[in-house]
């Protein structure tokens, strides 16, 4: 077949397709071959458990008919069928990895239910750079976000600065083709994950001790590049962001549009968090007087003076990174359990009317409740899904960015990142379709990893 092609011997090579059983994507280029003009793939188009043959096949023909006299309409469509193929199976392999972690392990832990070729992602990044070099940007943007998912999926297996390159050029890809929102928080992600521990974790007080720097080069690098678009993007974009909060020296106060917070309760959330983060180190410095002190809060306080303040914290405080982190994750897991129906009106209502960073940043907390809390996943995604239409495209980038990279995959969370993708015009990444769902349930990794032991966690990205 190969021979045929370099011969551009296209007739001989349409017969021989005809015959061929041994892979799906043979079938698709028969199609591309007799000028098909409209090619559809859906859940059945491949097998699932066959997604890496079939795209290493694919690969190997497309490198091929690049240097071929294979016209430039039929090489274009044969193009979208491999980047069609390619971000199935990465869906598929990251919905595996998640499935695999559910359990307590990774997915390499598990090759004899599901293995991934090492070679995969090395191939991934020849497809992207010839991709690159034909200016191709919404197949370079759609197969990086492939390859950071299959990445993210045996980063175990990694070296920490591989995992960065290619959450970088995920970042950059997604910039080139409008995701700004998206890619800023891919770039902020990066910068926490790769700044050094010495600075992040220093008080201050001895100052000499931030020069202690053990990243390797190449972790210095991707950390350097990651800072320095993510300036870009905000010196790019700052003109559109209107102010958002006041600031009143006198007393302190704050306040989220005209809207002024519960600076009392602020205060207590904050002090509270100070001492968890402390009782990470040390038990006895208050950790049972901190979770005594949540525990309160839903009873004793409006719930949604909490959501204003989470949207404050989240989006506007210049907090310490780690007492920011510990303050959201405080209020989103000890907290939020006891929301009822009238705090989430409360929260999706400003989600809906307000479209600066406040409202952005209530979309961010209402998607992370849901993350954590199974009990409102999916009454949140619903409301989400009958309301995709009145989000601003911020608030679209956002929702796909939770997502594809933050939820596991469901058949809720595939068919709103379809109609993302329809409302936006473009294909984003995205798990795989509804119809491969049974072939994971045959697989039944929750009763074949049970007997493992807890593995190490991943590294968190964002």
């Amino acid at each position: 077949m190969i021979e045929l092609i370099i011969e551009n011997k296209f007739d001989k090579l349409k017969e021989y397709l005809k015959d061929s059983k041994d892979f799906q994507i043979h079938k698709f280029l028969l199609e591309v071959l007799e000028g098909n003009e409209k090619i559809e793939i859906d859940g059945e188009s491949f097998d699932a458990v066959k997604f890496q043959e079939e795209f290493l096949e694919g690969l190997r023909i497309y490198l091929t008919l690049q240097k071929s006299n294979l016209n430039d309409f039929q090489f274009k469509a044969y193009s979208s069928v491999l980047v069609e193929l390619t971000f199935k199976m990465c869906g598929f392999i990251r919905l595996m990895a998640d499935k695999a972690m559910e359990n307590g392990v990774y997915l390499s832990d598990l090759e004899d239910v599901y293995k991934v070729n090492p070679v995969i992602r090395q191939e991934l990044q020849v497809f992207i750079d010839v991709l690159k070099s034909k200016n191709e940007s919404n197949s370079v943007a759609n197969v990086a976000a492939g390859k950071a998912q299959v990445t993210n999926s045996i980063q175990n297996l990694l070296e920490k600065f591989e995992i960065g390159e290619d959450m970088l050029q995920f970042a950059e890809s997604y910039e080139k083709v409008g995701q700004i929102e998206f890619a800023a928080d891919i770039y902020k992600g990066i910068i926490n994950d790769f700044e050094c521990d010495s600075v992040k974790f220093s008080s201050g007080i001895f100052p000499e001790i931030s020069h202690i720097d053990t990243r390797s080069q190449k972790e210095i690098d991707v950390f350097e590049k990651a800072k320095l678009n993510l300036v870009r993007i905000i010196g790019e974009n700052v003109q559109n962001e209107a102010p958002n909060i006041e600031d009143n020296d006198k007393n302190n106060n704050k306040y989220l549009n005209d809207k002024r917070i519960n600076d009392r309760l602020y205060q207590e959330i904050y002090d509270s968090s100070v001492l968890l983060l402390k009782s990470e180190k040390d038990a006895s410095l208050g950790l049972l007087d901190a979770l005594s002190y949540f525990s309160k809060v839903s009873t004793n306080e409006d719930l949604n003076d909490v959501t204003d303040i989470y949207i404050y914290e989240e989006s506007f405080s210049k907090s310490d990174d780690q007492i920011k982190n510990t303050f959201l994750h405080a209020i989103t897991a000890l907290i939020t359990d006891d929301y009822k129906v009238d705090n989430f009106k409360y929260l999706e209502e400003i989600i809906l009317k307000d479209k600066t960073r406040y409202g952005e940043g209530a979309l961010r907390f209402i998607l992370n409740i849901g993350r954590y809390k199974e009990k409102f996943k999916s009454d949140i995604l619903n409301f989400l899904d009958k309301n995709l239409a009145s989000l601003s495209k911020n608030q679209t980038s956002i929702l796909a960015y939770f997502l594809v990279e933050l939820y596991v995959s469901d058949y809720n969370v595939v068919n709103l990142l379809n109609k993302i993708n329809k409302k936006e015009g473009v294909s984003l990444p995205t798990v795989p379709q509804k119809k491969l769902n049974p072939i994971v349930e045959e697989k039944t990794i929750v009763t074949q990893t049970k007997s493992f032991e807890m593995a190490t966690p991943w590294w968190k990205f964002w």
